[in-house]
């Protein structure tokens, strides 16, 4: 079992290292990763779930169904030693070499062989707007960039291996990667589709044969059903031995659970969403084509559209009309497996770090380009008719790592902006509350109306139109975000003795007649106690 599998990957290290697109991957990877993450990586931003987990945790784990990444955890505590921590720069490289690895699989799993194409995909891999959400909460990226590799190394597995143990090492890493992060099933199967979908229009019309295409098909859905089988039985595992339940949050507990009827309404939810993304909605939950993005989107999807009809009747041509079929029904599933995780829990649940599912549109396309050009260097006569459009689009895809990189650094850029207008901010109210007359340390403070803030003298300066899912959508999100303390404890330095139960305070008279801070007089000393109104 083991010589086998150890065989399997020891051939596939050696075949990625004799792959010289291999070496453009990493350094395309490296170099977009740099222009995209580089403001995120050379500074510190911590906000939301970060301040919670500077030094130790990496967030939700067996109550989230998340077992793998509880693993994971114990063994880097256990086996480096000390904490876990939230730092940018070694974090954020990990992240780009897992992915960048994934990339690399995926080249070779599709036989892409046009340099060109082959760093549009590195760039849309690791520029993708997910990834700048995703960096607002360093302390668990490296964690889910590791289960993007782990997806794709199952996959791969999966798919170009067919020995017993390896396709039970295949389905393995496809659960430990849902024991990471569920939301990132989407981006597998979609690979799985692609590559699917390779096989298919590879055959040749003298091999085709539907029973072999079926059994092949049938083969993929079976290692699938495995996969997500064993994820689900290790979560039970996990949960019973932790004598814990399944969180509700974002509707974890009820995954696979929901009526008929719901999924049928997800599943149009998804087909809408591929028609019209979320490029239009100003929205920190929401981001995958920002700026003008979406319209290149759309622009590219149509192209996609002409083109499968084209390739359909190319095949009738042919005499290969059950092969146009097969890959038009093929071509119809990408909205269904891209936008999966609209299937997977309520589309109100979803948010930014779920959606990275989302880029398989643009690895199609790149996939396309690639085998349009193989056409166009072995079939003298399709040079003509394809050589512009090929290269046309493949401009057009160029755009989009661009476009990916300006939202990614105008979105550190807010956090920046963000992060020190909260210092700024809360460092004033520290002051106001150190000058009040008969202030001592050692005093409790109790927050009325807690997380209710509002400063008719809070900046807007318009960059609340870059959505940013860590930093909420304007400056009061984040100065009334749950992590708040944590923010002051962070960047001021500032933990004081408190009363946790406002109540105590709230109905008083002297409290209900005192104005909200900022305003003089919401902060007072009342029977020993600093009392501050918001």
């Amino acid at each position: 079992m083991c010589s086998q599998i150890g065989g399997n990957l020891g051939q596939a290290v050696k075949k990625l290292q004799k792959d010289s697109r291999m070496k453009t991957v990493l350094l395309s990877a490296l170099l977009f990763g740099l222009l995209a993450h580089g403001f995120c990586f050379f500074s510190k931003y911590s906000m939301h779930d970060d301040l919670r987990s500077l030094f130790h945790g990496v967030g939700a784990t067996y109550e989230s169904g998340r077992w793998f990444l509880g693993l994971l955890s114990f063994a880097e505590v256990y086996g480096l030693g000390w904490g876990q921590y939230s730092t940018p720069m070694v974090n954020g490289l990990l992240s780009l070499f897992w992915l960048a690895l994934a990339a690399c699989l995926i080249v070779q799993l599709l036989d892409i062989r046009w340099r060109v194409v082959v760093v549009l995909l590195s760039g849309v891999m690791v520029t993708s707007p997910m990834l700048a959400n995703l960096f607002g909460y360093m302390f668990t990226a490296p964690y889910y960039c590791f289960a993007v590799f782990l997806a794709v190394i199952g996959v791969y597995a999966i798919c170009q291996w067919h020995e017993f143990w390896t396709f039970a090492f295949g389905v393995l890493m496809i659960a430990c990667s849902a024991g990471i992060y569920q939301a990132y099933i989407p981006f597998a199967l979609g690979i799985t589709l692609l590559y699917f979908m390779k096989v298919v229009r590879g055959t040749n019309a003298a091999d085709w044969n539907v029973r072999k295409i079926f059994v092949r098909a049938l083969y993929l859905c079976l290692a699938w059903g495995i996969a997500l089988l064993l994820y689900f039985l290790f979560t039970r595992l996990f949960l019973h031995l932790k004598g814990g339940e399944l969180t509700d949050y974002r509707g974890i507990d009820t995954m696979g659970r929901d009526g008929m009827s719901a999924y049928l309404q997800r599943t149009v939810y998804a087909y809408r969403e591929f028609i019209q993304p979320f490029f239009s909605r100003k929205t920190s939950n929401h981001v995958m084509y920002p700026m003008r993005s979406g319209y290149l989107y759309l622009l590219l999807m149509f192209t996609v559209v002409i083109g499968s009809i084209y390739e359909f009747f190319e095949n009738i041509r042919k005499g290969t009309a059950v092969k146009g079929v097969c890959l038009v029904i093929l071509t119809l599933m990408l909205p269904f497996v891209s936008n999966f995780i609209y299937v997977m829990c309520d589309p109100e649940t979803v948010y930014s770090l779920m959606l990275y599912g989302q880029i398989i549109p643009l690895l199609y396309a790149i996939q396309m380009l690639g085998e349009l050009h193989a056409c166009i260097l072995t079939k003298k006569e399709t040079i003509r008719k394809w050589k512009l459009p090929v290269y046309g689009a493949a401009a057009v895809l160029c755009l989009f790592p661009a476009f990916f990189s300006r939202y990614d650094n105008a979105a550190y850029m807010r956090a920046a902006l963000y992060q020190q207008q909260a210092t700024s901010w809360f460092t004033t109210l520290i002051t106001r509350v150190e000058s009040t007359p008969g202030y001592q340390d050692d005093l409790p403070v109790v927050y009325v109306n807690e997380m209710k803030i509002h400063d008719q003298n809070i900046t807007r300066d318009g960059s609340e139109e870059i959505p940013f899912a860590a930093a909420g959508n304007s400056l009061e999100d984040v100065l009334n975000n749950y992590s708040w303390r944590y923010f002051v404890k962070a960047w001021c330095g500032w933990w004081p003795a408190e009363v946790k139960d406002e109540a105590e305070f709230k109905d008083r008279p002297e409290v209900t007649r005192m104005p909200s801070y900022p305003d003089d007089g919401a902060i007072q000393i009342l029977d020993g106690t600093v009392v501050i109104k918001f």
